[in-house]
């Protein structure tokens, strides 16, 4: 975050990145682990579906079918979702 608010693009926002020398370990995150098959997939949300409220269930469906983001997901308002045409803007 601080490298990019240094950033020309952002204005220089900040002088420096005050967590730079830290030297701190690098992280591969989640590069190494394989997503879910369609078949677990269809099994999370065949769960989902029995377990918990519709709205959590239809979140969760939301995520899987069109690779939403919890944040994109909350931020989502009716007003973007377009059901004539079948698109969110």
């Amino acid at each position: 975050m601080f490298n990019d608010a240094s950033s020309a693009a952002a204005g220089r926002l900040v002088d420096c990145n005050p967590f730079a020398a830290l030297r701190l370990p690098g992280s591969r995150g989640r590069a190494d682990i394989a997503p879910p098959s369609q078949g677990d997939l269809a099994r999370l949300l065949a769960i989902a579906d029995e377990i918990t409220p519709p709205s959590f269930a239809a979140y969760l469906h939301c995520a899987a079918h069109l690779g939403m983001r919890p944040g994109e997901l909350d931020a989502l308002a009716w007003t973007e979702v377009d059901f004539q045409a079948e698109t969110i803007s």
